[in-house]
């Protein structure tokens, strides 16, 4: 038998992308093992995007020695939390979506979509585009919300564009800025663009949570049209946002345990995985020595009659 966890915050509203990307691990590593005699078993395990609780959940999986891998935690918090604790028992984390550019910086972890580096840079290049002279970055107060604002302040200052980080800003104020980039999750983002709209903001607003058929328009209704949406991986034809990327990592897994004489062996399995190289749902699957994925991708999507729509993609 082989274990692969999945840990996402499915408990949450953050399930409405946690369920797809569970439903494409499962597709996937089943397909992955259909010829062969090997039993397979994939756990759901809610971290509820809080650190302590991610925690706990990768303790209580350590132990296991059919478990070949953790595909997640969805989220940079959580992730940066479990990271160390990977490292310290060679299990590998494999990421999805989780953007911190930190994160990499632990050998047993390998990302399958771009960081948040790649990210405000795309974000700097579409505000210039559009025109931006003063640009409001709205944040919330998580790993990822932090960690994004600073690194698209990094880079909008050396633009020469006005920048403001707040996680409050009344209407009057919101009016004086061309453009608006909300550094959030997807339920958060929903709930900032309905008060934007709200509050009569007439210009150009930028997330980070587009992709394909992304859920942020069906959050948010009608105030979501003409958003501008940043997705940190390559445009897919179909599927949902970061099941492709998830699917993938499912597949590195299994083809890394399979390869093995003996599927428990830890260390020669993360061999496995830094060697690994294949055409895959999300494009090719190929890792950089410092286990970030070559030739990752900003994709920019834009909410056009009620979806998220790609318009071009970036390095």
């Amino acid at each position: 038998m082989i274990t692969i966890a999945v840990m996402a915050p499915f408990g949450t509203a953050e399930a409405v992308v946690a369920d797809p990307m569970f439903a494409a691990v499962g597709s996937e590593a089943e397909q992955s093992v259909a010829l062969r005699d090997i039993e397979l078993r994939i756990l759901r395990i809610d971290d509820r995007r809080t650190p302590d609780r991610a925690i706990d959940a990768f303790m209580a999986l350590i132990e296991d020695p059919t478990l070949v891998g953790v595909i997640g935690p969805k989220n940079s918090g959580t992730a940066l939390a479990v990271a160390p604790l990977a490292a310290s028992r060679s299990i590998p984390l494999l990421l999805p979506c989780a953007t911190a550019d930190d994160l990499c910086t632990y050998e047993t972890v390998w990302r399958m979509c771009a960081t948040d580096t790649q990210t405000a840079t795309a974000a700097i290049g579409l505000a210039i585009e559009l025109d931006t002279r003063r640009l409001l970055i709205l944040a919330d107060d998580t790993s990822y919300g932090r960690n994004l604002t600073a690194k698209i302040s990094q880079r909008a200052d050396t633009h020469y564009i006005i920048n403001t980080v707040t996680d409050a800003a009344d209407e009057d104020e919101i009016k004086s800025y061309d453009t608006v980039f909300l550094a959030m999750g997807e339920v958060e983002q929903a709930q900032q663009l309905r008060w934007l709209r709200r509050a009569g903001f007439p210009g150009h607003t930028i997330g980070a949570e587009g992709g394909p058929n992304a859920p942020l328009p069906d959050l948010t209704g009608a105030a979501a049209e003409g958003h501008w949406l940043l997705y940190a991986g390559a445009p897919v034809l179909d599927g949902t946002v970061y099941a492709a990327e998830a699917a993938d990592a499912a597949t590195a897994l299994v083809q890394a345990a399979i390869a093995l004489p003996d599927p428990t062996d830890r260390l020669a399995r993360l061999d496995s995985i830094r060697t690994t190289h294949f055409q895959g749902r999300s494009g090719e699957v190929r890792f950089l020595p410092n286990g970030e994925r070559h030739n990752s991708c900003v994709s920019i999507y834009r909410v056009r009659n009620g979806r998220s729509t790609p318009e071009a993609h970036r390095k």
